[in-house]
């Protein structure tokens, strides 16, 4: 799975994105939500 593969959370991804890609990554993320979102696949990927 790549970000391209995930569905609907272009914000977070593009987020996410540029926080590795500028080498600014937090040492923690905290992926909230209700059950079936996608949170996982999220963190997956990233």
């Amino acid at each position: 799975m790549e970000y391209k593969d995930v569905i609907g959370h272009d914000l977070i991804v593009k987020s996410l994105k540029k926080a590795c890609e500028n080498h600014k990554m937090s040492h923690f993320y905290i992926f909230e939500g209700q059950q079936g979102l996608g949170k996982r696949s999220v963190a997956r990927v990233f």
